[in-house]
């Protein structure tokens, strides 16, 4: 560290300091706000949507951890809040941490040989609806041994009225 560098900065700070592999989580849906919520301004807004495009980009085709935050974040880009910007960031904070992480891998092992059957994996998860949006969000994930073949998250277009 330089002379010209603030001293604070090498301080130890009193707040814990979160584990890296910690998947941010989005604003709670499910507590409606006391009050109304700031939007960006036309600035940020800009910066959101670019940022926003960026991570959904690196979601779609190498990251599908960071899928689901990005489908959340999408479904509020016409009028982003503060709220919506902070967790963007985190997200991103979260790509930046474990970029190197090994997510979507493909070795010689993972192909099976022509004489042995082709088995795959596959996991689905569903969630309700909250007080702020009543759409479900579903997801899936298809592997062939420890490689990512297909990945999906999204919000349901049909609300169900009652699981009964």
């Amino acid at each position: 560290m330089g002379e010209s560098e603030d001293s604070s900065a090498s301080a130890p700070s009193s707040a814990p300091v979160p584990s890296p592999d910690l998947f941010p989580l989005p604003p709670s849906s499910r507590e409606l706000p006391s009050e109304p919520p700031r939007l960006l301004t036309a600035q940020e807004g800009k910066a959101f949507h670019e940022r926003l495009g960026c991570l959904s980009w690196v979601a779609r085709d190498t990251r599908p951890d960071l899928s689901q935050g990005c489908n959340q974040l999408s479904r509020h880009s016409s009028a982003p809040t503060q709220a919506d910007a902070a967790y963007l960031l985190s997200l991103l904070r979260y790509a930046r941490r474990t970029a190197t992480s090994r997510i979507l891998r493909i070795s010689r092992s993972d192909v099976p040989p022509t004489s042995s059957p082709l088995s795959t994996k596959s996991w689905s998860d569903a969630a309700l609806g909250s007080a702020g949006n009543a759409h479900p969000q579903s997801g899936w994930l298809f592997t062939l041994k420890s490689a990512i073949l297909h990945w999906r998250a999204f919000s349901q277009k049909r609300v169900a009225r009652s699981s009964t």
